[in-house]
């Protein structure tokens, strides 16, 4: 075939036709097919970029596809896709660099899918008609409870939630030092024994000189205490009465102590707080099937449902007002409530990325834990074979010492004391570093990456709006320059025709039309 002159917009290559004819179904093939019987040079003038075609001359020279340095590789598999050139023709040194830009790009892909970045908000569940005014301001409240517009009501609303959860987490911690509680008044005591049965009440009664408990107030007068004139051991009040000339007795009460009055009104303040906060979410909600499909409004749910339980327990059975119990856990349920920061922090960039990360990762985790399982299986064996019992009673206590000590926790609550098992220990403490170090950084590399792409988005989305924003020139260029481009991950274009559209082509003598 004839000497083939390429007029690449404006940069001219020459080459022999030769090259290309062992690939009929490519592009430059088709070109040149009509041209196959005619012993002359023919000049094909085409509008591509002649960067990406001398990449492509070079495949049809050499036999190896080579992505340019400076070239995009989503700008090339366009190329290739005009050409009709698979990418399989590239060498390791190339398809890596190829093929891990496209996964790399699918990554960010989905990580804008499910962080909710490509949806705007006028896409969530909205109220059906906006037309009256309830509904508007319900739209309006929601906006700022549920946080999902970044406003600065909204964000005074989040800062007095955290503040609230952190009270609520603080007033149950605090009430359990014994420091901060106090003891019960005298007709509390009494109503306590009577409600357990307590068979010693009236002498209880009789020792302490009150009658009638009627009436009594919540906030009784401290001097109404039960006085330390008691002999008492932490466990029991007790003492010594005479039942008749010859024969005495010892009265034995249980010491009951209950938290101090600020943690009462602290902890109905932080309830009447999330309950108004639940009943105007409930109210303002654009669905109430997704709202209950959350699992931070169910948390919210079963831990005001389990403080007015426990309210209404406590005043029907007095006896568990007292007693540390499974009835005094529905009260401390609440501190459940902390787990609502996870939706409060939800809509925040790194949380979004970290929770990316870990589906992403979750198959490189999944490994980590089963080669934990496999090491603690078998490590465990042996040292209950190499240890004394006295040492390590059981295999599950063996487990719980494999697992500290792959961890590199080390309580030192069990140790080896045999030298095989020294040697054992020091070799386990050795493999769970090495595992560690490892396998993390797969994690980490991939949430480094996926951060760096979500400031990225938030930089490009703010220069977008200050462009689109009124009185200012949106120039074409600059809007391009500044477009999110997600086709480049499956672009998936037909080329028109059999390609033939893109290029003209001229014989020699021939003018341009």
């Amino acid at each position: 075939m004839a000497r083939v002159t390429a007029n690449v917009s404006g940069v001219k290559f020459e080459f022999s036709g030769n090259i290309v004819e062992k690939y009929h179904e490519h592009t430059l093939m088709t070109m040149l097919g009509n041209m196959r019987e005619k012993n002359q040079t023919t000049e094909l003038i085409v509008d591509r970029p002649p960067d990406c075609f001398a990449a492509i001359l070079a495949f049809y020279q050499t036999g190896e596809l080579h992505i340019p340095t400076a070239l995009c590789p989503s700008a090339f598999r366009r190329e290739l896709e005009f050409w009709k050139i698979s990418a399989s023709y590239m060498p390791k040194c190339c398809a890596y660099r190829y093929h891990g830009h496209f996964e790399e790009m699918e990554t960010h892909e989905n990580f804008k899918i499910h962080s909710g970045k490509r949806k705007s908000f006028n896409n969530q569940p909205q109220l059906k008609e906006m037309t009256s005014s309830w509904n508007r301001l319900r739209n309006l409240v929601w906006n700022i409870v549920d946080y999902k517009v970044s406003t600065l009501p909204a964000k005074v609303y989040m800062v007095l939630i955290f503040l609230m959860i952190l009270l609520c987490i603080f007033t149950q911690a605090l009430s359990t030092i014994p420091e901060f509680q106090r003891r019960l008044t005298k007709c509390e005591y009494l109503e306590y024994l009577e409600e357990i049965g307590n068979r010693d009440v009236e002498k209880a009664r009789e020792k302490l000189g009150v009658d009638e408990c009627g009436g009594s107030s919540f906030f009784e007068e401290s001097d109404n205490d039960i006085s330390f004139d008691w002999d008492y051991d932490w466990t029991y009040y007790y003492w010594d009465y005479v039942e008749n000339v010859n024969k005495s007795a010892q009265v034995t009460l249980p010491v009951v102590e209950t938290r101090l009055y600020v943690f009462e009104i602290l902890e109905m303040i932080t309830v009447a707080f999330f309950t108004l906060d639940f009943i105007i979410r409930l109210v303002c909600c654009p669905s109430l099937r997704n709202f209950f499909r959350s699992f931070t409004n169910i948390i919210d749910f079963l831990a005001l449902g389990g403080f007015y339980v426990y309210i209404l327990i406590i005043n029907l059975e007095k006896k568990h007002r007292y007693n540390y119990g499974l009835i005094k856990f529905l009260n401390y349920f609440q501190i459940f409530r902390t787990l609502r920061v996870i939706r409060i922090v939800s809509n925040i960039r790194a949380t979004r990325v970290l929770v990316f990360s870990i589906r992403q990762n979750i198959k490189d985790m999944l490994m980590l834990v089963l080669m934990l399982t496999v090491a603690v299986s078998v490590t465990s064996h042996l040292i209950y074979f190499m240890e004394d019992p006295k040492t390590i009673g059981s295999i599950p206590n063996a487990w719980y010492w494999a697992v500290i000590t792959l961890t590199t926790v080390g309580y030192g609550d069990i140790t080896p004391v045999t030298a095989l098992g020294k040697i054992l220990a020091s070799l386990m403490a050795i493999s769970g570093v090495l595992l560690l170090a490892v396998t993390l950084p797969m994690f980490v590399n991939n949430f480094l990456t996926l951060y760096q792409y979500a400031c990225l988005d938030e930089y490009i989305g703010s220069k977008e709006s200050e462009e689109q924003s009124p009185g200012q020139d949106s120039s074409p260029v600059s809007n391009h320059a500044l477009t999110k481009d997600t086709s480049i991950i499956h672009d998936s274009r037909p080329i028109k025709g059999d390609g033939m559209e893109s290029f003209k082509m001229r014989l020699p003598g021939e003018t341009e039309q």
